[in-house]
């Protein structure tokens, strides 16, 4: 499996860690975030968006954050001119309403309730892992 990189979004420091660990398992380099707005007011210093090569390989992010949604979120970096596949973003809840669940499947982004078995998730990265 090939090394590669993803953003973690969760202010639930339990469910950061795990996917942290998940991810890590599969020798990607993870970089975690308590919030969007912690990422958006780093990112001209430490990512490319809007370059020609995606930043990261992988974005996972919580729905229920603070101050942003992670579709929310999703809708700005791609206004921003993030280059990631929109299949390579995973938006994670522990309560979906239709509504948002209809947005995610819109945008093509992968949709995974919250605390699913480690496995949903790897098999997910190693299937995105075959379009990088």
């Amino acid at each position: 499996m090939a090394a590669g990189t993803a953003l973690v979004f969760d202010d639930d420091i339990f469910f950061r860690n795990f996917l942290t660990e998940t991810l890590a398992s599969l020798h990607l380099e993870v970089t975690t975030f308590s919030s969007h707005a912690s990422f958006l007011s780093r990112i001209n210093a430490e990512c490319g968006l809007g370059d020609a090569t995606p930043c990261p390989d992988f974005i996972l992010t919580d729905n229920q954050m603070p101050g942003m949604t992670g579709l929310e979120f999703v809708k700005r970096i791609k206004l921003m001119g993030c280059k990631i596949p929109n299949q390579n973003i995973a938006i994670i809840s522990g309560r979906w309403t239709e509504e948002e669940l209809d947005a995610a499947n819109q945008l093509g982004c992968k949709v995974f309730q919250k605390y699913n078995s480690p496995d949903q998730i790897r098999a997910w990265i190693e299937e995105a892992e075959k379009r990088i």
